[in-house]
């Protein structure tokens, strides 16, 4: 009888660590990797003093985030990625690097006579099911620190990322934080993660961070939406506008001038809902960014020029 209670823990060990292998391994078949390669110009001072094409390696969990990865991989695939503009926002007291959703119509930003730029927004793509921990999803909860790769989601009414309504509103865009930012953890879908000691990877997030942080370098622009709210519409039937910061400033002033002449006036045209309380969608809400400048050659400053799966 002890013989066999020996035969049999044996057994058992054995099961357990060939399960374990199989279980490591299975993890390591879902991490991909992403080759992102980036057209980056160095500055020094007001100067641009180098330009060169860097490439981030991102490491895509599909065990933690299986659906957002498969998503992800495919729309890199596609290259929908290609020509994306690299981009900063504020919202609230948070700052992101963005990437995903918006282009230029050409190798540089152009501002036309009535303040309005050619940066445009790219063919949306469907939402996704959140996949984090407030989602329902908890395995996907890495921490939203410098290195990490989310996928970035709207809110709605209350303008509270921690509202329910919004959870599964991510589509395609990415955000980068250049530190870490605790408040989300447990809020996003942090999908992906950069090797920082990886001098590529490390060097390209500190430049692309001097660069937002110099007002000589970059350059705010106003993103705001007209129209009237209805899912059921492509876009919820909201309208896109990228202008100068200082052209929507100029905006804003027509605006408080014909509230005064004309109310009714001013209710069919104002740019977007002030009231917060009101605010059923983000995007009636404006935002600024920032991006970096074009090149002394009239290239911009960032742009992913492609993406790719990596074959290793």
């Amino acid at each position: 009888m002890k013989r066999f209670l020996k035969v049999f823990t044996n057994l058992i060990a054995v099961f357990m660590l060939v399960f374990a292998t199989f279980t490591m391994v299975g993890c390591g078949e879902d991490i991909k990797t992403a080759k992102v390669k980036i057209q980056l110009y160095d500055y020094a001072e007001s100067e641009f003093y180098a330009d060169s094409e860097v490439t981030l390696s991102i490491d895509l969990y599909g065990h933690l985030a299986p659906k957002t990865v498969e998503a992800i991989v495919k729309y890199i695939n596609e290259g929908y990625y290609n020509n994306a503009l690299i981009y900063q926002v504020e919202v609230g007291s948070k700052t992101q690097i963005m990437v995903g959703d918006l282009e230029v119509d050409g190798e540089s930003i152009v501002v036309n006579d009535d303040g309005s730029v050619n940066i445009v927004k790219k063919a949306k793509k469907p939402t996704l099911p959140g996949e984090f921990e407030k989602g329902g999803t908890k395995g996907s909860d890495l921490v939203n620190a410098k290195g990490s790769v989310g996928l970035w989601r709207d809110w709605y009414s209350t303008g509270d990322y921690t509202n329910s309504s919004a959870t599964d509103s991510g589509s395609a865009t990415w955000f980068m934080p250049t530190e870490t930012v605790s408040a989300y953890n447990g809020y996003f879908c942090v999908f992906g993660q950069m090797d920082l000691s990886n001098s590529a990877n490390s060097t390209a997030l500190d430049t692309l961070a001097e660069i937002f942080e110099s007002s000589t370098n970059s350059t705010e622009y106003v993103i705001y939406y007209t129209g009237a709210y209805d899912a059921s519409k492509p876009d919820c039937g909201l309208t896109y506008h990228c202008v100068t910061t200082e052209r929507f400033e100029e905006l804003e002033s027509e605006l408080e001038e014909l509230e005064l002449s004309d109310p009714e006036q001013y209710e069919l045209e104002k740019i977007f809902v002030a009231d917060e309380e009101a605010r059923q969608f983000t995007s009636y809400n404006k935002y600024t960014i920032k991006v970096a400048n074009n090149s002394k050659d009239g290239k911009l400053g960032a742009v992913i020029k492609s993406a790719s799966i990596s074959a290793e």
